[in-house]
């Protein structure tokens, strides 16, 4: 089963705790995923119809579809008087990271089909009494100051007492609590009240509106936080309650969640199942709004953005929260800044182009003077240079107060030589575009990770999950897009890794694998490495936990054990235009495998003798037609002259080449199937190439 990569790069850090590795899940196998109250059909209806005039309205003002719109959002920690960052007093590092996860899943949609919301959630700078907070965003309550009673603490506890006596004002902020439930519980939220969704007996009121998570699936930390709701998708859940979202399969087997671009689910999801079907359709188990685990959750539908977006907009205290001015507002306009994967190489030359600005641009536009497309209006661009020259960059940015811009000169070389230089390069910071994973058995596969530290550039690289793998020898694969090797020449390919064995005798195996054919088969092994515990794979010593790096010296370019960072020969599939490049992990139960920063490097032109006139055939064989390829640097005419194998001229005429890439057609129609050879010959330069000629 082949997958996109995008779809798996939902897994942004993929570190899991397992019995198998000793340490015990404080979660119950009757863990409660949300506990937000279940709504009346009354009520869902009531909602259907205040939400059908909303929706009207929504759909006639292309700008309120456009805004970006903004929330202020205060966590109240509930702790039992520990120091900051021990037991339930959370860290500030922890918080910011459910607000990064909350960021992400609303407007970095890892999804192919996901939507960007477009809802923002900031952490509130301004207590209710208007001074600044010292740690933004976060409201430390020690309950013991409050009366409260040693936790864990039930549903009703948190609704009637803890969050009567902690709340901030609704109409602006949003307000989190982050406490120690009872029962398994992860969460809950109160719906949107003045919807028809809520009313008095659900506890949504001036005193009691917000979100609930405990605080052992609060956050996005897998090295602290246990699997699987270490990703902060549990907070991401109970928001889009918070907005007025639904579950998927409704309000019952099979229900309706009023959204036509979620397929109807006969019940929840748990783990991550493989290709579920229920209600005559695939259920869509990835949406945050199903119970899968963290790492199986990675989008909302077009539908949902639109419901919350109009919840916020127009419900009772929802509205009011875009008005406050908990955050303090960013006066600031954007600073243009932006990066690029590769600046220069041969003529094709793909570059990807993301802009970096600070101040949060909302408004992008590039210009790429020779390059295909030459202007972009998003955040990210692809764009392809296909002649030899020097290119500018520019890129204007803007927000509501103001623009910036960045004007890069000869930024970008595309040039036709014999030097070496990198003419593809993947850093997986923006996803691995075209990138592909083939996970047979619907295990752990490989996933994109943002936990690991110490990687070249950037945060990114993909992982595969060896240390808590169930099954023993499986293969999964991590496969490149299609990549043209023509007229590229001295080939290499090279790539960053991180291994770490663990303590026992296992055997995780590394190869890469070639395919010529455009994927249909990897008949090439370019390269092939198992950990025997003499770090034959490994770039840093033992460890008997799961691996995440955390240094420079984790990684093969920096470590001084075991493999070193791989630079290998592809130089036999030099002319081949369908490509792809396979690393297949074998799983041994060992430890988790990082690669970073891959790149294929070469020349334009081959090292040649001066006088050699270097040309390729194709197709070869052919059965009539063959087209001749080459790059020449004066205007003159050429001859060609086609001999069999003894030597004999059957063929002589001429040509006029053109300074740059030359193409010249040349037909073999009425020469019997065998071997020949074509040579060219310029004024200075000439060469020979074999031509095998078959049957029709």
């Amino acid at each position: 089963m082949r997958i996109s990569l995008l779809l798996f790069a939902l897994c942004f850090s993929t570190i899991f705790l397992s019995a198998q590795q000793g340490t015990a899940l404080p979660f119950g196998a009757d863990v409660i995923r949300c506990a937000t109250p279940v709504k009346s059909q009354a009520q869902l209806d009531a909602y259907e119809k205040w939400l059908s005039d909303q929706i009207a309205y929504y759909q006639r003002d292309p700008a309120a579809q456009r805004a970006e719109l903004e929330i202020p959002v205060i966590v109240h920690i509930i702790h039992e008087g520990e120091a900051v960052g021990e037991g339930n007093n959370l860290s500030q590092e922890r918080v910011m990271t459910q607000f990064e996860a909350l960021n992400d899943d609303f407007n970095g949609s890892i999804h192919p089909q996901g939507a960007d919301v477009d809802i923002y959630f900031c952490p509130a700078d301004r207590a209710p009494d208007g001074s600044i907070l010292a740690e933004p965003g976060i409201n430390r309550i020690n309950r013991n100051s409050m009366g409260f009673s040693a936790s864990p603490y039930s549903q009703n506890f948190v609704n009637e007492t803890i969050k009567v006596a902690t709340i901030w004002d609704p109409y602006s902020y949003m307000n989190i609590w982050v406490l120690d439930l009872e029962g398994n519980v992860l969460g809950f939220a109160e719906y949107p009240e003045g919807t028809g969704l809520n009313d008095l007996t659900d506890h949504a009121n001036d005193q009691d509106d917000g979100v609930v998570i405990t605080n052992n699936a609060f956050g996005r930390d897998p090295n602290e936080l246990p699997a699987p709701y270490n990703l902060g998708r549990t907070t991401t859940h109970e928001v889009g309650h918070y907005l007025g979202l639904h579950h998927i399969w409704g309000n019952g087997s099979c229900g309706e969640d009023y959204c036509e671009d979620t397929p109807t689910a006969e019940e929840p999801h748990y783990g991550c199942p493989r290709d579920p079907f229920s209600c005559n359709s695939l259920d869509m188990y990835e949406n945050y709004m199903d119970y899968t685990d963290d790492r199986c959750m990675s989008r909302f539908t077009e539908c949902q953005k639109m419901r919350m977006r109009i919840a916020l907009m127009t419900g009772l205290r929802r509205k009011e929260l875009l008005n406050s001015t908990a955050c303090i507002p960013n006066l600031n306009p954007p600073v243009a800044v932006l990066s690029s994967n590769i600046q220069e190489g041969c003529p094709g030359l793909i570059v990807r182009f993301t802009d970096q600005s600070e101040n949060r641009p909302s408004q992008w536009k590039w210009r790429f003077p020779g390059g295909a497309p030459e202007q972009a209006d998003a955040q990210k661009a692809v764009i392809t240079y296909d002649a030899v020259g020097s290119y500018d960059v520019e890129l204007i940015v803007g927000n509501s107060n103001g623009f910036d811009t960045i004007l890069l000169r000869d930024y970008i070389k595309v040039k036709r030589g014999t030097e070496i230089s990198a003419f593809y390069a993947e850093d997986f910071e923006t996803g691995g575009l075209g990138w592909t994973v083939d996970n047979p058995d619907s295990g752990n596969s490989w996933s994109l990770s943002f936990a690991a530290i110490g990687s070249k550039v950037g945060a990114a690289c993909m992982m595969m999950r060896n240390a808590d793998y169930p099954r023993l020898g499986e293969r999964d694969r991590l496969i490149s897009p299609v990549i043209s090797l023509r007229d590229r020449y001295s080939i290499s390919l090279s790539f960053d890794h991180a291994y770490r064995q663990d303590e026992e005798d296992n055997q995780d195996s590394l190869i890469v694998r070639i395919s010529t054919d455009g994927g249909e088969s990897f008949p090439h092994r370019l390269f092939a490495a198992a950990e025997n515990g003499r770090g034959s794979l490994a770039t840093n010593s033992s460890l008997d936990n799961s691996f995440v790096p955390q240094r420079d010296d984790d990684w093969c370019y920096g470590g001084d054990v075991g493999l070193t960072c791989q630079e290998l020969d592809m130089s036999d599939f030099q002319g081949f235009s369908q490509v792809q490049i396979m690393f297949e992990n074998v799983n041994d139960n060992g430890n988790n495998l990082f690669i970073d920063n891959v790149i294929l490097s070469g020349s334009c032109l081959p090292e040649k003798a001066a006088d050699e006139l270097v040309f390729r055939l194709y197709p070869n064989p052919t059965s009539s037609e063959v087209t001749l390829e080459f790059y020449h640097e004066v205007a003159e005419m050429i001859e060609i002259e086609v001999f069999n194998l003894l030597g004999q001229r059957l063929l002589k005429n001429s040509f006029y080449a053109d300074i740059g890439e030359v193409s010249h057609s040349l037909w073999l129609e009425g020469m019997a199937p065998g071997t020949y050879f074509v040579r060219l010959a310029a004024t200075t330069e000439q060469g020979v190439r074999k031509i095998v000629l078959t049957n029709k």
